[in-house]
Parts: C-alpha cells; sequence; structure tokens
C-alpha cells in the first residue's frame, strides 16, 4: 500500500510540476530572421593611373605604349574628369602629351561608357586636339580595364581629319 501512494503521490507532483507546460498550448518554434548585408556601393571618385598599348590606324600603322593618371568625380551615375596621357611610339613618330576632360555615364555600376576631349602636343612641334570615346569596367578591386577610340589632328584643321587610335588599358583606381 505504501508503494501505491508513493506511485500515486509521484504522478500527482509530476503531473501538478507539468500543467504549466500543458497550459500554455503547443510551443511554437521561431526561426531567427535571416540578416542580408547590402554590397558595397563601388565609387568612381577618386585618383587613378594606368597604362596601356595601341595601335595607329589610319597613316602609319604605329604601335605604342603610354601612361596615364587622373581624377574622376562621380555624381549618381555620371562621372567626369580630367587625365593627363603621354604615349611613345614604336617607330620614329616621337611621342604626344595630352590634357583631356572626360565625361561619362554608368551603365551598371562597374560599366562606364564615356567621351573625352583633349589639348595636347606631338614632340615633332605641333599643337594636337583629340577626341574620343571608349568604355572602362571596374572591377571589384582597385583595377579597370578601359579601352579607348581616339583621333588626333593637328590644331586647326578638321577634327577626324588626323591619326585615329585605338588603345586597350588598365588602370589602378587610388
Amino acid at each position: 500500500m505504501k508503494l501505491k501512494s508513493v506511485a500515486v503521490s509521484s504522478a500527482l507532483a509530476l503531473l501538478v510540476a507539468a500543467s504549466p507546460v500543458l497550459a500554455s498550448g503547443p510551443v511554437t518554434i521561431v526561426e531567427p530572421p535571416v540578416v542580408t548585408v547590402p554590397a558595397p556601393v563601388l565609387s568612381w571618385t577618386g585618383f587613378y593611373a594606368g597604362i596601356y598599348a595601341g595601335q595607329e590606324t589610319e597613316i602609319t600603322n604605329d604601335s605604342f605604349v603610354g601612361l596615364r593618371a587622373g581624377y574622376n568625380y562621380q555624381a549618381g551615375r555620371f562621372v567626369v574628369g580630367g587625365e593627363l596621357d603621354a604615349l611613345r611610339y614604336s617607330g620614329p613618330s616621337g611621342t604626344e602629351t595630352f590634357l583631356n576632360a572626360r565625361g561619362g555615364y554608368l551603365l551598371t555600376d562597374n560599366l562606364l561608357a564615356f567621351v573625352s576631349l583633349g589639348r595636347g602636343r606631338w614632340s615633332g612641334g605641333n599643337d594636337l586636339n583629340s577626341a574620343g570615346f571608349g568604355i572602362e569596367y571596374r572591377t571589384s578591386g582597385p583595377m579597370s580595364i578601359r579601352f579607348d577610340y581616339e583621333g588626333h589632328n593637328v590644331v586647326g584643321t578638321p577634327v577626324m581629319s588626323g591619326r585615329r587610335f585605338v588603345k586597350l588599358g588598365v588602370s589602378w583606381n587610388f
């Protein structure tokens, strides 16, 4: 009898202890919310420097290498800037240096379509104009890849009457 009353007492104690759990209803497991971190926004504002190589396509077919350095400023989807550009021909044509203004529109956050206008000097003594367009792809890191098509002419002659250039280069953005 004593064993029976201990068993009944234990069952009753267990039932009393469990009654708040049973009274609260079914247990619902709530998943923690998924937190998404936005991707960093790519900015085109800042200094850059780069190298390029190319081909003159109209008169001499000279190949060349060059250096460029400049500054871009981004306002919304528009990018404007200026750059110093110097190239050296592989043949006897010498060197050309330019100060260019550049403006463009971001087709995507890392793809810029642009136009450029500039004034420069050929090592042979002539003042030159330049006009061109191109596209630049900015990687997720500090590097960008750029393609330019430009025309250079002696000041006082029609804009696209001189040499034509195709350039392909890379730049590092600071």
